[in-house]
């Protein structure tokens, strides 16, 4: 279990009230699945394995139905079945599984949609279950959203003449979903998403500036020491992490969710005064995106909690738990692993996804795209 499933647990057992900030969708199917248990986690890690394999399993349907080269399914099935991170993370509880999940499941359908001119959406049930999937994306995590608005600006614009249905269908997900968030969810007295989660990028390239030491006006500097002591942010600063920042004890969010335009504002003042030092933080924060050869942490360490059920994992075939540790000892733990790195970051398949986009850009393939 992550420190986050821990928060929602507290919220499940009645410790805290109910909360968005973690997604309380997401915090409801654990209060489903743990009732029934004690607070212990295994049947929700059971719920979350047979989603995540059931999508799984519909991609490597879907590719194989649209014949691809036979040796790149082979490659996709065993990638899916076979890579760790994918086997420790459906058995962790977290919420960042599950959204995963449904924004694979959504780009599969986008794909669809796309590559057949938006016929694929005449069927009611396939009209269905993209509405349904968008909206789970959305709500498993909050900024499945943006994904949901980009996504529906940019396949309007491919789909032109076609656009009908799809139209439709995204403005029900979108409605559906902000209908919940602010309409349903306040009557239950649910605490909304801090603004502060939406800001965290803009946030760390302010407390960047600090850290290094640039120069501001005396009015940024006093507006920043309000949200957290300028000391403070120059010693807790991590290039790789906000965390550090907005969960210290005397972090003020407040002072930037009272005055959402006077911290824009400040955001813009100091982006013109020090753009490179912008842009600096930005590549720091999403390394993990870009550098192939980065330690990336990319198996979440266990976390324990006197208040609940340890959750102690006990393989059910030991042989294959012992091969799954010698080939996570081997290509991500041993000081050999450098070759095998990109195997685990999230670098090698942004590079990937370049290189394809690219490939369909040149062959003039823009649906693709």
């Amino acid at each position: 279990m992550t420190p986050d499933s821990f928060t929602q647990m507290y919220i499940v057992s009645g410790n805290l009230p109910l909360s968005n900030n973690h997604p309380l969708v997401h915090t409801l199917l654990m209060l489903l699945t743990t009732k029934v248990t004690g607070y212990s986690p295994w049947l929700y890690v059971i719920v979350q394995i047979l989603a995540v394999s059931a999508i799984f399993a519909y991609l490597c349907y879907y590719k194989k139905k649209k014949n691809v080269w036979k040796w790149l399914w082979y490659v996709t099935v065993a990638f899916l079945a076979f890579h760790p991170v994918h086997t420790y993370n459906s058995v962790t509880v977290a919420k960042d599984t599950l959204f995963s999940a449904f924004v694979l499941l959504y780009s599969v359908f986008v794909y669809e949609i796309c590559s057949s001119k938006g016929t694929w959406l005449k069927k009611n049930a396939n009209k269905i279950l993209f509405c349904f999937t968008a909206l789970l994306m959305c709500l498993f995590r909050s900024n499945g959203i943006l994904i949901a608005l980009l996504s529906t600006v940019l396949i309007l614009f491919i789909l032109k003449k076609n656009s009908k249905s799809f139209a439709v269908c995204s403005c029900v997900s979108i409605v559906f979903y902000f209908g919940i968030v602010y309409g349903i969810y306040p009557l239950f007295d649910v605490e909304a998403t801090s603004v502060t989660e939406a800001l965290a990028i803009p946030l760390q390239q302010l407390c960047c500036v600090v850290a290094d030491g640039k120069t501001l006006s005396p009015e940024i500097e006093s507006y920043l020491n309000e949200i957290l002591p300028l000391d403070i942010i120059a010693t807790e600063y991590d290039p790789v992490s906000v965390d550090a920042i907005k969960f210290h004890e005397q972090f003020n969010g407040e002072i930037i969710s009272s005055d959402l335009f006077k911290f824009i504002k400040a955001w813009f003042e100091v982006l013109l005064q020090h753009p490179i030092t912008y842009i600096k933080a930005y590549l720091s924060e999403v390394e993990a995106l870009w550098n192939m050869s980065m330690e990336v942490g990319m198996l979440e360490p266990s976390h324990t909690s006197p208040n609940f059920v340890q959750a102690n994992m006990t393989p059910l075939i030991p042989v294959l738990h012992d091969v799954y540790d010698s080939v996570v000892n081997i290509s991500y733990l041993s000081t050999y692993a450098f070759f095998a790195k990109p195997f685990w970051n999230p670098a090698l398949y942004y590079a990937l996804a370049f290189i394809f986009g690219v490939c369909c850009f040149i062959n003039k393939i823009y649906s693709n795209l």
